[in-house]
Order: structure tokens, then sequence, then C-alpha cells
């Protein structure tokens, strides 16, 4: 099945409004809350996803480095069938805003007709060497068609590139990764051998 975002299809709007506390101590805690980000999306198949989420970072410095919790609504619909799912996601942040190195972690808790689903969209980059960067990455979510919604279907991606700068302004990049579709069978099961 191919999906086709239509014109309207990405509404995506996220803002971390940092709030400061005041204490006792001269020092003063940063705070955020999110203000509800949208995500809509339609395809050829009329497959439409609805996903709403806010979340509060109780430790908060600026855009890139903070350490807080989302909720997530999730909706799907396909002619007249729908689903919904919630997911509360702890999350972690250090960017460093130069290099783009640093490290994205979260894991999430998803439960979805019946189905529970540890969920992760993490990421780590460092520089091996003056001139050389390397990136690892693990993703794990469920795959957002009617069949595998209903049937429980997940996949995990790992993966790792590096970055080797040539010259000044110019490097190659590799990057290597593996999807593994987990399938979760409900009923019977026979083995002949």
């Amino acid at each position: 099945m191919k999906r086709y975002p239509s014109l309207y299809g990405y509404l995506i709007f996220m803002l971390w409004v940092p709030i400061a506390w005041a204490e006792d101590s001269p020092e003063q805690t940063k705070q955020a809350l999110s203000v509800p980000d949208v995500y809509i999306a339609s395809d050829s198949e009329n497959f439409s996803t609805y996903k709403y989420r806010a979340g509060y970072l109780p430790l908060y410095e600026h855009g890139e480095k903070y350490t807080g919790i989302t909720y997530q609504h999730n909706y799907f619909t396909q002619g007249s069938w729908n689903s919904s799912a919630e997911q509360y996601t702890l999350l972690t942040k250090s960017i460093n805003p130069r290099t783009a190195l640093g490290y994205n972690l979260n894991i999430g808790y998803n439960t979805e007709n019946g189905h529970q689903l540890i969920t992760t969209d993490s990421n780590y980059g460092f520089r091996a060497t003056d001139t050389t960067k390397l990136e690892v990455l693990l993703n794990r979510d469920r795959v957002e068609t009617q069949n595998s919604l209903n049937n429980g279907i997940y996949y995990t991606l790992g993966g790792a590139s590096i970055e080797q700068q040539i010259i000044e302004r110019l490097s190659l990049v590799a990057m290597g990764a593996n999807m593994y579709f987990q399938i979760q069978i409900q009923g019977p099961h026979l083995e002949q051998s």
C-alpha cells in the first residue's frame, strides 16, 4: 500500500513554552509546557491519521536540552473502521546546537485494541575523531495500517551511520539499518514436522 499524504495532510504545530518558577534559592528552575501539537495525514486509500500530543518538561534549559513527559492520543480511520491509542512517553534530549551531536532518548508505553507496546524513537551522535562522526539509532512503533493496528503488528528499526569529512565542506556519509516486523498471532498455532 502506498501512502500519499494529501495537501492538507501535514499540520504540525509544536511550541515549547518556557516557564520559570522562582524558588527560595537564588537560582531559578526553568520548566516548560508543550502547547498541544497536531499531526493529520490521509493517503490514497482513505486511511486517515490524527495525532494529538502535549507535554510537561520539569527540567528545561533550551529547545535542544530538556527532560520531561508527554501524552499522545492517536486516532485512525478508514471507511467505517476506526481505532484509537494512548501513549505516555518519558523523554530526554541533549543536543549541542553548534555540532548537532548528542542524544535524543525516549521510551513510551502505547495501548491500542488491547495490545500494549513499549515504543522508542532514540538516537545518539558523537564525534569519534576530529573528522569522523558516528550516530546510532533505535526506533520501535506500530505499523499504521488497518490490519496491523487490529493485530498489534509493530516494527523495530536499529541502525548506525558514519560521516567522514573528506575535505572542508565535503563529507561522505554511510548508513546501515535493519527493520524487523513483529507479528503477534493470536489463536491456535500448529506446527508439523
